[in-house]
């Protein structure tokens, strides 16, 4: 399958599949942290299979969790994949059947990393997550630490969803924190799943609002 070099909010990408999905209505995503719980993993599920089935595209990773189990919920034609590694090189290994299923179901794999074969590095994570947020037009943060790297989602998608947990659950932080800045509240609610798969604001994929986000190592340097 041909391997596409184009920009996305500035930072150069490559991609395989279906390309008209990263300009489509109703792009949302759905991410949190790898130490899901389940009470985090039911919420996922129940909001993948619900926005699904109005024809909404999923943005998520293949990260353990909260992505992986949106991803096992969703249409894996109306999937995007954004990940760290190379396109050839799905992370964590344990989840890399999802990427395939993707892939040769019509969904489309974007990766920051130029080469196909390029292993993880912390610098591509933080953008991986980073272009997640840019591309989507919604993003429901289910669960996730304050310190976790699904924060850089947050800076680059204004219309943003959390799912309240217990104040005893570090993965309740983020969410928590989200909410204190101004996130809805997702509850499901079949009203918010039909908001997010008509929305098609203005942020769009091809231009640069975020293109200051979308390069870590270069702000460490």
């Amino acid at each position: 399958m041909t391997v596409h070099t184009l920009t996305i909010h500035g930072r150069q990408i490559t991609a395989r599949g279906n390309l008209d999905l990263i300009v489509a209505p109703g792009r949302v995503l759905i991410t949190g942290s790898r130490a899901s719980t389940p009470y985090g993993e039911t919420i996922a599920s129940s909001a993948a299979e619900n926005l699904a089935c109005r024809g909404a595209i999923l943005i998520a990773s293949t990260a353990y969790g909260i992505d992986g189990t949106a991803v096992r919920a969703a249409r894996p034609d109306r999937t995007v994949l954004i990940q760290a590694a190379g396109l050839d090189k799905p992370y964590p290994c344990g989840n890399a059947h999802l990427a395939r299923e993707i892939q040769d179901q019509g969904g489309l794999i974007i990766s920051v990393a130029p080469d196909t074969e390029a292993a993880l590095t912390r610098w591509n994570l933080l953008d991986a997550a980073a272009l997640r947020g840019a591309i989507a037009h919604h993003a429901i943060f289910v669960e996730g630490t304050e310190r976790s790297s699904i924060y850089r989602a947050a800076l680059t998608c204004q219309a943003r969803w959390a799912v309240p947990g217990p104040l005893t659950s570090a993965t309740s932080a983020l969410p928590h924190k989200l909410l204190r800045e101004g996130a809805r509240l997702w509850t499901d609610d079949p009203a918010d799943a039909d908001l997010i798969t008509a929305a098609t604001n203005t942020s769009h994929p091809y231009r640069s609002e975020h293109a200051h986000l979308l390069n870590h190592r270069a702000h460490a340097a």
